[in-house]
């Protein structure tokens, strides 16, 4: 096996929504987002690849839910607000 993108949801203390990890070596790593944004994130709602990039949908305390572009490395390249969007609990990618 290989490792894994884990989401967790109603995280205390902020910002620990998604964790990368390793079965073989029982290894947890967070991944990091940039400070102020995760000051906010309380919950992963969904996670898919698509084309060698990462998608998650992330909620704030607010209610508020943000795509977020994780490159293939699991590194943070960018955040989309989805304005009309709430409570949203996954995401598929579909190239139809």
């Amino acid at each position: 096996m290989s490792e894994f993108l884990l989401g967790f949801c109603n995280v205390f203390p902020r910002g620990f929504a998604l964790a990368r990890y390793n079965f073989e070596n029982d290894d947890l790593v967070w991944l990091d987002l940039p400070t102020t944004f995760a000051r906010e994130v309380v919950s992963a709602e969904g996670m898919c690849f698509d084309r060698n990039t990462c998608y998650a949908v992330l909620t704030t305390e607010a209610a508020n839910a943000y795509l977020v572009v994780l490159d293939d490395h699991l590194k943070y390249k960018n955040k989309f607000p989805l304005y009309k969007v709430r409570d949203p609990h996954s995401i598929i990618a579909f190239d139809g």
